[in-house]
């Protein structure tokens, strides 16, 4: 498998594309649950530049490739990277 890193601002994935997320070391607790429980393969559904349910940062929308689970994530806590 070959993954690609992605950088958000780059926009080379496409909506409905499978991407692998990681969590950051500093990521919080909640995001490192929900990939650790849901991931770590997942598909965009929307991209915002601002969630004010996650601090004003930018967040992205993703379902889980494995569970029925779907949620926001804030995009300063993960790292993108698409399958090749």
């Amino acid at each position: 498998m070959n993954k690609s890193e992605f950088h958000p601002s780059k926009g080379c994935l496409n909506k409905g594309d499978l991407m692998i997320l990681t969590a950051l070391h500093s990521a919080s607790a909640r995001t490192k649950n929900r990939l650790r429980e849901h991931g770590p393969g997942f598909t965009e559904t929307k991209r915002v530049q601002s969630s004010r349910a996650l601090g004003d940062c930018p967040a992205i929308l993703v379902h889980s490739a494995l569970t029925e689970w779907f949620g926001w994530l804030p995009l300063n806590e993960i790292t993108i990277a698409q399958e090749g």
